[in-house]
C-alpha cells in the first residue's frame, strides 16, 4: 500500500508540473487518461476474479502508454525539434528507443516468470519471446546509433554517457542470453522464477539508469544554451544602448547642423528687413542652409550697393541754393563781377 501511495503521489505531482510548465490541454488530458488506466489496473488487481494474464496485459499496456507519453511531452514542448544535433539525438534515444527496450525487457521478464511458474511453454509463448527479442535487438541498435550521433556532435556528451551505454548494452545482451539459456534452450523448465526475475530486472534498471543520465546531460545542455542566450541578450542590450546613444548624438548633431544655419539665416533676413546691412553671413557649406545664407549674403551686398548708388546720385542732383540779397540796393550789384 505504501508503494501505491507513492505512485499516486507521483501521478499527481507530474500533473501539477505539466500544468505549471504550460503543457497543452491535450497533453494534460492524456496524462489524466493514463492516471485513470492506472487506477483501473489497481482495482482489477484487488478484485477477486483477477487473472494473471489480464493483469500482465494491462500492465504492459499502461507502461507502453507512459513511455509514449514521454514522446508526446517532448513534442509538446518543442524538444523533439531541437536544432542542435547532440540534443536532437539524445531526445530520440532517451524518450523513444531506451524506454521501448526497458518495456520489452519487462515483457520478457513477465513471460519468463509465467512460463517457469507453470513449468511449461506453449507455442504462443515461443512466438512472443521471438517477437520481443527481435524488437529489443532492433531498438538497442537504434539507441546506439542515435547516441553515437550525439557523441559525434558533442565530446562532452560522449564523455558523460559512454560508460553508461556500455553497461546498459551489456545488461541487455545478458538478459536476452539468460532467457535463451534458461527457457528457450533449457531441457526442462524446473527452475524457480525468482532468479529469472532478478536477472531481467538488472537489464531493465540499466535502461532506466541510462535514460536518467541521458536526460540529465540533456538538461545540462539546455541550461547552457539558456545561459548563453541570456548572456547574448545582455550583450545585445549593451550594444543597443551604445547604438542608441550614438544615434541620439548623431541626431543632435544633424539637428544643430540644420537649426543653427537656419536661425542665422532668419537673423540676417530680419536685419536686412530692418535696414541693417552690416551683418556678416559668410559660409563655406554646400547644403540648403548654406545656400540660403549665401543668397542672403548676396542680397545684403546688392542692397548695400544699391543704397550707395542712391546716396551718390542724390549728392550729384542736388544744386546749391543762391543767397538772394534783401535790399534793392544790393540787388543792383548782383551778381558780383
Amino acid at each position: 500500500m505504501a508503494v501505491r501511495g507513492e505512485i499516486q503521489g507521483a501521478f499527481a505531482e507530474i500533473r501539477g508540473l505539466l500544468v505549471e510548465r504550460g503543457a497543452s490541454p491535450a497533453v494534460v488530458d492524456r496524462w489524466d487518461s493514463i492516471t485513470e488506466s492506472w487506477n483501473t489496473a489497481v482495482a482489477e488487481a484487488d478484485g477477486d476474479n483477477a487473472r494473471s494474464d489480464d493483469l500482465f496485459n494491462s500492465h504492459n499496456a499502461l507502461i507502453k502508454a507512459m513511455f509514449e507519453f514521454a514522446t508526446t511531452v517532448a513534442d509538446d514542448f518543442q524538444l523533439s525539434y531541437d536544432p542542435q544535433p547532440d540534443g536532437y539525438h539524445l531526445i530520440i534515444a532517451a524518450t523513444q528507443e531506451l524506454p521501448i527496450i526497458a518495456e520489452d525487457l519487462a515483457k520478457m521478464r513477465g513471460l519468463g516468470v509465467k512460463v517457469l511458474s507453470r513449468k511449461a511453454m506453449w507455442a504462443d509463448d515461443s512466438i512472443a519471446f521471438a517477437t520481443v527479442i527481435d524488437a529489443v535487438e532492433g531498438h538497442l541498435n537504434a539507441a546506439k546509433r542515435e547516441l553515437g550521433k550525439a557523441f559525434a556532435a558533442s565530446p562532452e556528451v560522449e564523455a558523460a554517457l559512454t560508460g553508461e551505454l556500455e553497461s546498459a548494452s551489456k545488461a541487455t545482451l545478458e538478459s536476452m542470453l539468460y532467457i535463451e539459456d534458461n527457457i528457450l534452450s533449457a531441457p526442462d523448465l524446473t527452475d524457480p522464477p525468482e532468479p529469472l526475475f532478478k536477472a531481467m530486472t538488472v537489464g531493465v534498471e540499466a535502461q532506466f539508469k541510462l535514460m536518467e543520465e541521458a536526460l540529465n546531460v540533456l538538461e545540462d545542455q539546455l541550461q547552457k544554451r539558456v545561459d548563453a542566450l541570456n548572456a547574448s541578450r545582455v550583450s545585445l542590450m549593451g550594444v543597443l544602448a551604445v547604438l542608441l546613444g550614438a544615434v541620439t548624438l548623431i541626431g543632435v548633431m544633424i539637428a544643430r547642423a540644420i537649426a543653427l544655419p537656419m536661425n542665422r539665416a532668419v537673423r540676417v533676413a530680419d536685419s536686412i528687413a530692418q535696414g541693417a546691412l552690416n551683418n556678416d553671413c559668410t559660409t563655406e557649406g554646400t547644403d540648403e542652409s548654406a545656400r540660403l545664407l549665401n543668397a542672403w549674403r548676396r542680397c545684403r551686398i546688392h542692397c548695400w550697393s544699391v543704397r550707395r548708388r542712391i546716396a551718390s546720385a542724390r549728392k550729384r542732383t542736388v544744386a546749391p541754393q543762391p543767397r538772394w540779397p534783401v535790399s534793392s540796393r544790393a540787388w543792383m550789384w548782383w551778381p558780383p563781377t
